[in-house]
């Protein structure tokens, strides 16, 4: 008012709050200076004139001291001077007062490079190394300008980070599929063993825009599929948990089996659920975002069952037994649920059985929303593998942080997957806003990412500095080193190596046998098959009689247009003369798959490379659903699955080097060696 009183309209108080104008104050015309340089003031007088002081230049009598590093190659800016050696350095400024003002900087300078790709085998480089002075924490490689991004970009959403959208959801089922929640185009998207990178994957619940039907979702957020194949989608704004049967599509109708009652805080309703988790006997774990707890439905739960609060349900809070914001939610092998209590900054681990009253452990973070390695940043995914190790999504801190067994709230996570965004989505090392994560039975770690793309991540124990070529091309490396700097390796032409093997079968005839030649190898193979009878023939159709029953060993030796070699044999096999006298005689059939699908009713398999890393491919013509098995020479079975699609990825990443066997039912078995 004209005397200077304020008045102001308190609304959410209903009320209307006066403070008279304030008495006029003494006010400091003295400051301490903290830091040097050119000071003036701006002064106003009690008649509300304004007016500027003069200039005053001026230093510190205390000196101070700034240490500092860079990568080698770039440079440090010190007072206007540009810094590429480490050392220590002064700058001293004189003021007019005679004081010394003395900054001391220690520069050290990281080391990164070079580092330098080579050969370690002699045929055109089909598997090259990376090499340098220092060690690597991460190697991207670049093969004609690509970098190896896994399974993205896939667009989850339109412009704007998926994270800040209620989060994407990754999930892997036993055959190593890949599923997201798309959240964004109201969907969930199945990529396939063996997808591409530019993918669009298949859609197997929702996709028909953003709606409350049976086959429609709306901001879905968390998937889960179990062993039977059964997909579990938290319908966020829907406020229900749909069931999709093994096999579903864009049209099938989804079954309501948890919630579906509206908003509330009801045993049969949920608010805003993201989270959720079904354990081997059905029972489903949601996180019930916006009622503070987890909600535990049993096996063969509809829309009218009651849940059972299995974790907080006491309000938000901060307390033990409470939740603000649980996020996602996991159990281990014995029953423990692990929640993401995002607005708390923690990991909370509840005993099996618990129930409202229950007091959980912080296992990860808890000590507020922070960078240091013993807090976190809203955790939005976590994930628990066997041994109980937990994986969290840090989405504001941009990274995936790794806690020990038996962990607590002091203790620091170890960052597995980090950020390195430049905005630029191409680069495989582009981590920002994960939204969730998951770890597979070789300890590899698939991350949702903000920028809309599902990322794979070596394990740290895993990183490799050799790779076996896949395809012909120019192959560089970015590799970063232990201290954070980034260097691009020099560049190599390679192309894949030969790998040779057959299939001896005799078929429905007697005395007619072949040999289903299943060499792999880039551009056009020539081949030379030795009978052992000291007669040889060439080509990929050649055949052979042979004039007396004995034992013989029959070998190929197969050439690539690039002048690779390899050879392979099948010893001391035994040939006779069938009821009618005749010798046997070999066909050689084309190339797999190219030509033959089916011999004498056997199905072939095609397995490749061999011998390999630890990480091959399967091409077969069996039936989905046919169990396959590996091996050792024992006879221990190391693995037993079940074939997804024609051509799927096995990968052995922590089975020792050695002969193994794989066995198709309906398929002669195909023995491989592991080397690294």
């Amino acid at each position: 008012d004209s005397v200077g009183d304020i008045y102001v309209a308190d609304n959410n108080n209903g009320r209307i709050q006066k403070w008279p104008q304030p008495p006029i104050l003494t006010i400091d015309t003295i400051i301490s200076v903290t830091s040097a340089g050119t000071y003036s003031a701006i002064i106003i007088d009690t008649s509300g004139c304004i007016a500027s002081s003069n200039n005053f230049t001026l230093n510190l009598n205390s000196g101070s001291t700034i240490s500092d590093s860079i990568c080698q190659g770039s440079s440090y800016i010190f007072h206007g001077n540009s810094l590429s050696v480490a050392g220590t350095y002064y700058d001293t400024l004189l003021s007019f007062t005679g004081c010394d003002s003395i900054v001391t900087l220690s520069l050290t300078v990281n080391p990164n490079g070079p580092y330098t790709i080579t050969a370690t085998d002699s045929c055109i480089y089909s598997v090259i190394k990376v090499s340098g002075a220092f060690t690597a924490t991460q190697i991207i490689w670049d093969l004609n300008g690509i970098f190896d991004t896994i399974y993205g970009p896939i667009k989850v959403d339109s412009g704007i980070p998926v994270a800040w959208q209620g989060g994407a959801d990754v999930f892997l089922d036993v055959y190593g599929n890949i599923y997201i929640a798309d959240n964004g185009n109201n969907r969930i998207q199945e990529f396939p063993v063996g997808s591409s990178p530019n993918s669009s994957g298949i859609t197997v619940a929702g996709g028909n825009g953003q709606g409350s039907d049976s086959n429609q979702l709306y901001n879905p957020s968390g998937v889960f599929v179990d062993r039977s194949g059964n997909i579990y989608v938290t319908d966020r704004s829907n406020n229900r948990v749909q069931k999709f049967p093994p096999g579903s599509t864009s049209a099938t109708n989804g079954t309501t089996v948890a919630g579906g009652n509206g908003i509330g805080a009801a045993a049969n309703q949920l608010e805003n659920p993201n989270g959720v988790y079904v354990d081997t006997l059905g029972n489903i774990y949601v996180a019930d975002y916006n009622n503070y707890r987890i909600q535990k439905f049993p096996p063969g739960s509809t829309s009218a069952t009651n849940g059972t609060t299995v974790a907080g349900g006491n309000g938000g809070g901060y307390g033990a037994n409470q939740l603000f914001g649980p996020w996602g939610v996991y159990l281990d092998g014995s029953g423990n649920i692990y929640v993401a209590d995002l607005d708390n900054f923690r990991i909370q681990k509840f005993p099996s059985g618990s129930t409202s009253a229950t007091n959980a452990t912080t296992v990860a973070g808890g000590n507020g929303r922070g960078s240091a390695a013993n807090q976190l940043g809203y955790a939005s995914g976590l994930y628990v593998d066997g041994p109980g190790n937990v994986y969290v999504a840090d989405q504001d801190n941009s990274r995936i942080q790794e806690f020990p067994v038996g962990s607590t709230s002091a203790t620091n996570g170890n960052t597995v997957a980090w950020a390195n965004y430049s905005g630029n989505i191409s680069f495989a090392n582009q981590l920002y806003l994960p939204a969730s994560v998951f770890v597979n039975d070789s300890g590899y770690i698939y991350v949702a990412n903000g920028m809309g793309n599902i990322q794979k991540w070596l394990p740290l124990r895993c990183i490799d500095t050799s790779i076996s070529v896949a395809s012909s091309g120019s192959y560089s490396a970015i590799v970063t080193s232990a201290s954070g700097c980034k260097t691009s390796s020099d560049t190599i032409i390679a192309h894949p190596g030969v790998t040779v093997h057959f299939t001896l079968q005799q078929s429905s005839t007697p005395h007619l046998w072949y040999i289903v030649n299943q060499s792999h190898g880039p551009g056009t193979l020539t081949y030379v098959w030795n009978w052992g009878d000291s007669a040889t023939s060439t080509g990929d159709t050649a055949s052979h009689t042979y004039a007396a029953a004995g034992y013989y060993n029959i070998c190929v030796t197969a050439t690539s247009s690039m002048g690779c070699s390899a050879n392979y044999c099948d010893t001391n096999v035994y040939l006779f003369k069938d009821q009618s006298g005749q010798m046997i005689n070999i066909e050689v059939l084309p190339q797999f798959p190219n030509g033959i699908s089916e011999i004498n009713g056997q199905s072939p398999i095609h397995l490749y490379p061999n011998p390999s890393k630890g990480s091959f491919t399967l091409e077969t013509s069996a039936s989905i659903g046919t169990d396959y098995i590996i091996t050792d020479m024992l006879g221990n079975v190391i693995m037993q699955q079940s074939i997804r699609s024609d051509k799927q990825l096995i990968e052995l990443p922590e089975v020792a080097d050695g002969v193994y066997t794989l066995i198709v039912k309906g398929a002669s078995p195909i023995r491989f060696v592991i080397v690294r």
